[in-house]
């Protein structure tokens, strides 16, 4: 079986699956597999680096608009392409050599970095550099999630694969704490200037591009024959054929169009409503970090649960309910709890969801369906605009209440009328 191709390569020590668990030591089990640590190591790095960005952008944008529709077009923008990309992406990332891919999308990546910071320190960014920087950010998106993601059930067995996601997204977290922190720290001493932040993006992704290199050449070559066009409408048919696969985009859909786009909401929240400035604004970023690190050492210390949908339906009725809560806070106290707990239902619903589609597709299929399924992440911008646009018109607060309760209204509507999701 393809899918198995890993077992030949010895992880760092030898695992008996059947010992007596030990759960502060199963959490990590996973990094005992040589190309998944570099991966896992990678992961840091490149979370870093997006979460410096992110912040960078956003502050950018801001100071240059004054306009949260403008902060909602750009993230529309970024994620535009995996609109148009994310299918020839999946294709690539199960027809072509994952390394070569990874490569190809982080050199974009870097150049990205690279260019937004001499713009800064040339001083003449506009907004239309930042639209085209995102785009490119985008593209790269695009084609990295589902070459990274359908990377890991070839380097870890498979009932560690829940584990090796959860420590997936602890490597993401970890540094969503620091990172926006960080970078909103960086913005403040430099009297608002975002060039630093964009120069430590620039400096943390070069460790991504050295982890991919020290990945095996050979590590997930083409499983798939025969041409372009039939390989792509293969994976198309084998999407609409599946009720479960199509409950669980159907449910992510839902969360990244009305939940995730809170972020872009954030620097509205923190300048007008709790009146921080950008160091608070990184600060809130972080407390949802911490939040999500902890949820997901949670599911890494899981093992290989049963019914991972109820994990999946949960993690995303509560991030909706998260919302409406964030929205009626009057304190920015309690504002960070709520922060905190919104990242870890953020960690368990992400987690869960990409376990799932790999566990239940075929191996040669599992790039084309993870693109088609990160589609659902595609519209998360669409849901920024219409965010930025209510909170133009009401204000950020009464945004995050709407849109947290469109989430978690639908979620439980699609809990009824598709249980496949909660029972897989």
């Amino acid at each position: 079986m393809a899918g198995t191709r890993f077992a030949a390569r010895k992880p760092w020590r030898i695992i008996v699956p059947n010992a007596p668990r030990k759960p502060l030591r199963d959490i990590f089990l996973s990094l005992r597999y040589r190309d998944f640590s570099l991966v896992w190591v990678g992961m840091l790095g490149w979370s870093g680096a997006m979460w410096m960005e992110n912040i960078a952008r956003n502050w950018l944008v801001w100071t240059l608009t004054g306009s949260a529709l403008d902060l909602g077009l750009t993230n529309l923008v970024r994620s535009l392409p995996q609109v148009f990309l994310a299918l020839p992406a999946g294709l690539a990332a199960d027809r072509f050599n994952k390394k070569v891919v990874l490569l190809c999308c982080q050199t974009v990546s870097f150049s990205g970095y690279l260019g937004m910071f001499l713009l800064v320190v040339s001083g003449r960014v506009e907004i239309w550099h930042v639209y085209v920087a995102a785009g490119l950010m985008g593209c790269s998106m695009a084609f990295n999630q589902p070459a990274r993601q359908s990377l890991v059930p070839r380097i870890v067995p498979s009932h560690l694969l829940l584990n090796a996601m959860g420590l997936n997204h602890v490597a993401t977290n970890s540094t969503r704490v620091l990172g926006p922190a960080l970078g909103g720290f960086l913005i403040w001493q430099d009297g608002g200037d975002v060039r630093f932040a964009y120069a430590a993006a620039a400096t943390i992704f070069l460790l991504v591009v050295v982890t991919t290199l020290l990945l095996r050449g050979s590590e997930g070559r083409s499983l798939i024959t025969g041409g372009a066009k039939k390989q792509l409408l293969e994976g198309i048919s084998y999407v609409i054929h599946s009720p479960n696969i199509l409950s669980l985009i159907l449910t992510s859909l839902v969360v990244f169009t009305f939940a995730m786009p809170y972020n872009t909401l954030l620097p509205v929240v923190s300048d007008t409503v709790f009146g921080i400035g950008p160091g608070g604004y990184g600060l809130l970023l972080s407390a949802a970090g911490f939040g999500a690190l902890s949820g997901g050492l949670a599911v890494a210390s899981m093992g290989d649960v049963k019914r991972k949908g109820w994990l999946l339906v949960g993690g995303g009725g509560l991030f909706g309910f998260l919302l409406i809560v964030l929205g009626s806070v009057p304190w920015v106290g309690l504002a960070f709890v709520v922060m905190v707990l919104i990242g870890a239902s953020q960690s368990l619903f992400m987690t869960s969801g990409n376990t799932l589609i790999l566990k239940i597709t075929p191996v040669p299929l599992q790039g084309r369906v993870m693109s088609a399924y990160h589609l659902d992440h595609a519209l998360m911008p669409l849901g920024s605009a219409l965010a930025g646009f209510i909170a133009d018109a009401a204000g950020a607060s009464s945004a995050l209440i709407l849109m947290g309760s469109i989430c978690l209204i639908l979620i439980f509507v699609i809990s009824v009328i598709m249980p496949q999701a909660r029972r897989l």
